[in-house]
């Protein structure tokens, strides 16, 4: 029996799915990533970047030089910048500390800011061809890592909102206890439906009913509602959000068109079948220290080689997808680029490197929804009351991160299992491609940034 999957990639021509080429053979060859124990005990308050004992740097690659702007903050925080080597075997193993004249283990080092210690929480300055997005899945793995690739103008618009916390918020204010949660839903089996389901509608629940965001929860349901660019656009100024939340397609198309592809990669798909585009999206409305999650397909980028590649059957349309994507090369998508690098920037973009299956997104052998911790992530950990410490968005995705420690245990369970004989292929496809999603996952910004305490 064929297993078929489906993603949230658009190219503008029906929906996109993919046979399985072989379930057992690609989830045996690939390994999960696993979140290795921190060596520190967890005595402090890891909320507190500027605690020693927990810290905050910058990985920035060999060689390259260091903004003005960016070394200004690098002084004012008395930050450690670690350089990552591309040319070497220790590429996702070590870090270089020039300074202390040390090589940092990235999965043994202690917390903090000490010669022989890795911060806690790391300012990732490059774009992906210069520090690969996979330093940053591996560094994930045991710290709040957010990714900077700015550079010119809009480096110096995010540095200096980060910098003065004001994000431009004095001159058009935003307000923490509203929320806008914006989801695509065509319906039919399609994937947006399953995103609408699991992500969308339960956290719009939850956010309706805190007693203090409660009303200034606006939930533009595709179900219902007319989820296109206009209604996001007018959402966005009226109510000037602190949180925004989109689940949709993300644009991968034309096929074939790689400038036009490049130009489009990741932006949602309303309704409509249309793009949101972030020219469009600032005329009407100014970002002021917003945070954004982006539930689409390559909705923070892309990578010059993807996970999938093996999986798929390359006649499908999934496997022209990601065959195609993968030929763009490594970069940084221009919804994140255009919001964060604007005069009044967003703080941080939340989203995927790599399509998000239906299978990551709903267990198939029981319909169980696989969301919590994203819901968790952007309510429960985000949100804090007026007189509490504000949590960092490294750190309220921490749990997110952290499912790669049980995936692994349950694949290793299920692999022992395959090999006596026992039919385990089609959970051992599921947990990889769980484990998939969550490892390309990526915070643009910095990670110390958080949202506002509510009102």
């Amino acid at each position: 029996m064929s297993l078929t999957v489906t993603c949230n990639a658009w190219t503008g021509n029906g929906k996109t799915d993919g046979e399985i080429a072989d379930p057992a053979e690609w989830s045996l060859r690939r390994n999960i990533e696993a979140a290795p124990r921190l060596l520190a005990p967890r005595t402090v308050d890891l909320r507190n970047w500027q605690d020693p004992s927990v810290g905050w740097g910058v990985v920035i690659a060999e060689g390259t030089k260091i903004p003005a702007p960016l070394q200004e903050l690098i002084t004012t925080r008395k930050a450690p910048v670690f350089r990552y080597k591309s040319d070497w075997a220790f590429q996702y193993v070590l870090l270089r500390n020039a300074d202390a004249g040390k090589d940092i283990d990235i999965n043994a080092a202690p917390r903090g800011t000490a010669p022989d210690a890795l911060p806690y929480y790391l300012l990732i300055y490059g774009s992906p061809k210069e520090v690969p997005w996979r330093l940053q899945y591996v560094l994930n793995a045991n710290r709040c890592v957010g990714r900077l690739h700015l550079t010119g103008e809009k480096l110096t618009n995010y540095l200096s909102a980060l910098a003065s916390g004001d994000w431009g918020r004095s001159a058009s204010p935003v307000n923490s206890n509203h929320a806008l949660v914006w989801a695509v839903n065509h319906g039919s089996g399609d994937i947006t439906e399953l995103m609408r389901d699991g992500i969308a509608a339960p956290l719009a629940k939850e956010l309706s009913e805190d007693n203090q965001i409660g009303a200034g929860m606006r939930f533009i349901d595709g179900s219902n509602d007319t989820a296109d660019q206009a209604s996001l656009i007018a959402a966005l100024g009226t109510d000037r959000p602190g949180l925004i939340v989109t689940t949709s397609h993300g644009m991968t198309g034309p096929l074939g068109q790689d400038d036009a592809m490049r130009t489009n990669l990741g932006l949602p798909v309303d309704s409509a079948g249309q793009m949101v585009k972030p020219r469009e999206l600032l005329d009407g409305w100014k970002p002021c220290g917003a945070i954004w999650y982006s539930h689409a397909c390559c909705s923070a980028g892309s990578d010059d080689s993807s996970s999938f590649t093996e999986l798929l059957t390359p006649a499908s349309k999934a496997g022209q997808v990601i065959a195609a994507v993968a030929g763009l090369g490594a970069q940084v998508a221009p919804l994140p680029t255009e919001l964060l690098g604007a005069k009044q920037p967003l703080r941080a973009f939340i989203g995927h490197v790599e399509p998000t299956f239906d299978w990551t997104l709903q267990q198939p052998a029981t319909g169980q929804l696989l969301t919590s911790s994203i819901i968790d992530a952007l309510y429960g950990r985000m949100y804090v009351a007026k007189g509490d410490i504000e949590r960092p968005i490294g750190e309220a995705f921490r749990d997110w991160y952290g499912r790669t420690n049980g995936l692994r245990s349950m694949y290793e369970k299920a692999l022992r299992g395959f090999n006596h004989g026992e039919a385990t292929d089609d959970l051992l496809l599921a947990l990889q491609l769980a484990a998939r999603d969550v490892e390309s996952t990526v915070i643009l910004g910095d990670p110390t940034v958080a949202m506002p305490a509510l009102e």
